[in-house]
């Protein structure tokens, strides 16, 4: 899969610059005139290799942990919304169950929306009634809007004789759910600082791009195989960290729109299941 591969797509413009750069070395060193190109000793490229191995690690790392919070949190929200199902089913009578039934299954779709700054209705239209819809079209932070609604329709429960330890209990759930709105917000509006990676970037292409005057006297010809695999190999590492550092959105290119996290997908679970359970 490696020609369709993601990563290397994202990375060519930097592979092509670094094949440009060696083949002239290669070039200049066979046939220039004025003599083969002064061959740096191996002892910065040896001595720096280890601080931007540091640098990679650190920043893929902490892009890492940003994606696997949104999906622990993610996780969370499958567990919860199928609880709140749950336990409405168990506490309501069936009118009184419907409309937090039928939030609680357009909750997950909001809060897509909401972290992918998408104003898509459609599949709330057939979640939720026009009049609903229409007012949560007028808001701004839709998830909070939906928890609000969930809460007020299990305060209001109390006149069809639903207990105050009951609804303490639908509460309690619905904190978590925002919670989770809360931590993926952070995650979405606070990325990892600008300097911290330009300056691995621009570390990076100094390294590789000097590094074919350390190995072109020694190797000749075959220092293009061995900087292909070694640009491919680093820029790759700082590539999959960029990715993933946003685990809410997309690919920025339309050609490789690909979501990291499968948000659709877990929708779709918990509308099946809440279905199922309102069914039941």
């Amino acid at each position: 899969t490696l020609p369709r591969s993601m990563i290397l797509k994202r990375i060519r413009s930097p592979l092509t610059f670094n094949f440009v750069v060696t083949t002239g070395c290669i070039l200049f060193n066979i046939f220039s005139p004025w003599g083969p190109l002064p061959r740096l000793p191996p002892l910065a490229h040896t001595l720096l290799g280890g601080a931007l191995g540091l640098l990679l690690v650190f920043r893929t790392n902490a892009a890492y942990d940003r994606f696997w919070e949104a999906r622990r949190q993610w996780g969370v929200v499958t567990a919860e919304c199928r609880n709140l199902a749950s336990l409405a089913v168990t506490f309501m009578t069936p009118r009184q169950a419907l409309p937090i039934l039928s939030l609680i299954a357009a909750f997950p779709v909001v809060m897509k929306n909401y972290l992918r700054g998408e104003r898509d209705t459609r599949r709330l239209n057939a979640l939720l009634v026009p009049e609903e819809v229409q007012a949560l079209n007028a808001v701004v932070n839709q998830p909070q809007y939906v928890l609000a609604r969930i809460r007020l329709l299990s305060q209001a429960s109390s006149a069809a004789g639903v207990t105050e330890k009951e609804r303490e209990t639908l509460l309690k759930s619905a904190q978590v759910l925002g919670d989770c709105v809360s931590t993926c917000e952070r995650i979405y509006n606070t990325p990892i600082p600008l300097p911290y990676s330009r300056h691995t970037s621009r570390f990076l292409v100094l390294y590789v791009s000097t590094l074919p005057l350390v190995l072109v006297d020694a190797l000749n010809w075959a220092t293009l195989p061995v900087m292909a695999t070694v640009c491919w190999a680093l820029f790759g590492i700082l590539e999959i960290g960029n990715l993933i550092e946003e685990p809410f959105t997309a690919v920025d290119s339309p050609s490789l729109a690909r979501p990291l996290l499968p948000l659709t997908e877990v929708c779709r679970t918990i509308r099946r299941d809440v279905r199922a359970i309102a069914l039941y």
